[in-house]
């Protein structure tokens, strides 16, 4: 079965149910023991907290040294060589996000043993198709529960710039709602 290395935030949510839901073994990094908790009710087999445990560490060790399947980092800079490393020879890491700042270079040796991505909303957008076709999928395993997105707060308008500053710190869960 497939290992899958994801984290504890909104994205990644959905990433974990979704690859149980396929039938993969979700590893989720997170940062706090509240976020290791909601994830593994998400379905995540094994939860890696990055404030006590080396990811890469802990990745190897639950996957007996292979490394995981496919890793998901919404982070960016400040742990893509992580990722990289955390990913089985052969397997594919994907960056789809930037929270710590935009990756300017990665040495060679990491991308010539996996599949790198950089993908971005520009990526879905180009097949309108192929877009449609996975936001229907998407829907459809809402509307069945088999995916439930998390909402980790709802902001008043006036107070963006503290919302920002929650999620910039680590201390959400899901996706937040601002509200006019």
């Amino acid at each position: 079965m497939p290992r899958l290395l994801g984290g504890g935030r909104g994205r990644a949510h959905l990433i974990v149910q979704i690859a149980r839901m396929l039938g993969a073994k979700p590893l989720a990094v997170v940062g706090s023991d509240s976020k290791a908790a909601l994830v593994r009710e998400l379905g995540a087999e094994v939860v890696i907290n990055r404030t006590t445990q080396d990811i890469v560490e802990a990745t190897l060790a639950a996957t007996r040294g292979a490394g995981a399947d496919a890793v998901y980092d919404a982070v960016g800079a400040a742990t893509i060589e992580s990722s990289l490393r955390a990913t089985r020879s052969g397997g594919t890491c994907v960056l789809y996000g930037g929270a710590s700042g935009a990756v300017t270079e990665i040495p060679s040796e990491l991308t010539e043993r996996v599949n790198y991505q950089r993908t971005g909303l520009a990526t879905y957008l180009a097949d309108a198709e192929a877009f449609r076709a996975r936001l229907g999928a998407l829907f459809e395993w809402y509307r069945l529960d088999q995916v439930v997105p998390r909402i980790g707060g709802t902001w008043p308008l006036e107070q963006t710039a503290d919302a920002l500053s929650a999620i910039a710190g680590g201390q959400t869960t899901g996706k937040l709602i601002i509200k006019p």
